[in-house]
This record gives C-alpha cells, sequence and structure tokens, in this order.
C-alpha cells in the first residue's frame, strides 16, 4: 500500500514496513538496514526532504497513535509526539525542516535541528473535529488540508499560514468527501480527490 513506503529524495533509498518496523532498502546495490524495533505496529513513512530524517506513525494502542521521527542513518529518535488525527495528519515542508502535524487538540508545527514545538490552530477553537491530508504549498510559507467541522459536515480544504493566523477555506461550494490535496508545483493551484453520491436507476427507468 502507498502509505507503507517512501522513498528519499535523492532516489537512492526507500523507507519501507516490514513486519511492523521501518526499514532502509537500497534501490540498487546493499542490504535492507532495519532502524526500529519496537513492539508498537507502525506505518506512513515519510521521508524529510533533506534525506536526514522519517517520520512515521506508531500505533500505541487501537486507534490510538504517537507521531515520531527519527534518524535516517541511526534510528535515534528526534521527537515524539501524541498524534489522533489517523493516517495522512503531517507532512513535511519543502525544505525538510519544518513538519506539520495534527494531535486531538491543536496543529502544530515543530522547527528542525530547534526541535521547537508551536501551536498553529486550536482545533477546539475551530471547531474541526477532523484534519488529515496535510501539504505544504512550494514556498514553505502555508499549509494546506482537509478539515471537517462536526462529525455530519461536509469536509473542507483549508490553507493556513505556517506561522499561524487565519485559516481560508477553498471548495465551499463542494460538499463531497474530499482526500489527497495536491498543490501545483508554482502554488497557484490545489486539486483533491472528491467522492459523492451518484444518483442511478435501473437500467428500464427513463431519465429525468
Amino acid at each position: 500500500a502507498r502509505w507503507e513506503y517512501s522513498w528519499s529524495s535523492d532516489g537512492d533509498k526507500i523507507a519501507v514496513i516490514h513486519q511492523g518496523d521501518v526499514w532502509i532498502l537500497p534501490a540498487q546495490k546493499g542490504n535492507p538496514i532495519q532502524l526500529t524495533k519496537t513492539k508498537e505496529s507502525e506505518t506512513l513513512p515519510k521521508w524529510a526532504p533533506h534525506r536526514e530524517m522519517i517520520a512515521y506513525l506508531a500505533e500505541i494502542e487501537q486507534g490510538k497513535h504517537i507521531l515520531r521521527v527519527i534518524s535516517s542513518s541511526t534510528g535515534e529518535i528526534k521527537k515524539t509526539m501524541m498524534d489522533n488525527s489517523g493516517l495522512y495528519g503531517y507532512a513535511w515542508s519543502p525544505n525538510g525542516k519544518r513538519l506539520v502535524a495534527a494531535s486531538e487538540d491543536m496543529i502544530t508545527v515543530t522547527s528542525f535541528p530547534e526541535n521547537e514545538t508551536r501551536s498553529v490552530i486550536d482545533r477546539n477553537l475551530e471547531g474541526l473535529f477532523s484534519a488529515s491530508g496535510f501539504c505544504w504549498l512550494p514556498d514553505g510559507k502555508s499549509f494546506a488540508f482537509i478539515g471537517q467541522k462536526g462529525r455530519e459536515a461536509p469536509t473542507r480544504i483549508y490553507v493556513v499560514p505556517a506561522e499561524g493566523g487565519k485559516m481560508t477555506e477553498l471548495a465551499a461550494d463542494d460538499d463531497d468527501w474530499k482526500d489527497w490535496v495536491y498543490v501545483s508545483p508554482d502554488g497557484k493551484w490545489i486539486s483533491y480527490d472528491a467522492e459523492g453520491w451518484i444518483k442511478n436507476r435501473p437500467e428500464s427507468s427513463i431519465w429525468e
């Protein structure tokens, strides 16, 4: 599955999940290297663009996750934080020096190598029931994500300055369920996957 592996930016290595741990596989020659060895079930590895760190989710209890950042060469843990957003609840900035992540109460941005975490959005204050599908705009100044204000509310796309500020809502006229936000290389366009109900009838009926 696509959430079980991640290529390094130079294309030389792949981070994969094998039997619940993170491994590094060379693209050409060399032996696999096991980076983690835990009792947790790990998933969704994401290699930082500068290749020095890898982030992944680890399920510590059923439905309860932590987000870890480790060295891609030694497996040393650089950062651990709670994550209750499920899959796709975090993303690296284009230069790999910042990581946006969603916890149960906040959306935060962590800076590396300073290892400083700052709250950007208070989910309770904004009424965000869910926040996922994070991606950064190419200039690294803002990020986009899919949010839902209430369990039965439609999903929306929001863009937020990385330093904090007002959430800008996009595609407000589309109530379909949204997944997978993609930003164009120039940062001018955002595309997304959406799924909605389709009205259909038996073959013999007449369409209005």
